[in-house]
């Protein structure tokens, strides 16, 4: 989800600079960027608090946070990312001509199916979204058939430039 909103604001980054585009933005797991998240930020919270929430969110495996050590190691990481997100603050600009492709779930808390059909908004060409099973860490069971969308995105792609 931290990677659809850098990607977005990347490709932003580069019309205003007037640099190539990419011919597709691909977002995952992140509501369209002008709306507000569905949930408070926890990136301030004391050590024990934000953990309990990652934790909550289930994309870390039980190992490591069962792991001391390397907890301590990924902690400014964990705590690094979720900053980020926790502090995006979008700004209005014109909408991108290309298309944007928006995956998720139909159960996930974080992006629900209409914050990512939202990210029509940012494009004045066409907006899919694509739903799989599970909740927002889709990818671990679903990594295959991700790829695959992608593919076939990125062909139907290559098949208009013909």
């Amino acid at each position: 989800s931290m990677g659809a909103m850098i990607a977005f604001e990347l490709t932003r980054w580069l019309r205003r600079e007037k640099r190539p585009l990419p011919q597709r933005l691909m977002v995952s797991g992140f509501r369209a960027p002008h709306l507000p998240p569905n949930r408070p930020p926890i990136h301030h919270l004391p050590n024990a608090e934000f953990l309990a929430e990652v934790k909550l969110l289930g994309g870390t495996p039980q190992a490591v946070l069962n792991h001391e050590e390397l907890l301590e190691l990924l902690l400014p990481l964990l705590r690094a990312d979720f900053t980020l997100v926790g502090t995006y603050a979008w700004g209005e600009e014109r909408p991108l001509t290309l298309p944007i492709t928006a995956f998720g779930t139909a159960d996930d808390p974080i992006a629900t199916p209409a914050q990512l059909g939202a990210w029509q908004q940012h494009t004045t060409a066409v907006c899919a979204v694509h739903l799989f099973p599970g909740d927002h860490f889709y990818l671990h069971g679903e990594g295959e058939a991700l790829v695959g969308r992608v593919v076939e995105e990125v062909l139907g792609d290559w098949r208009l430039g013909d």
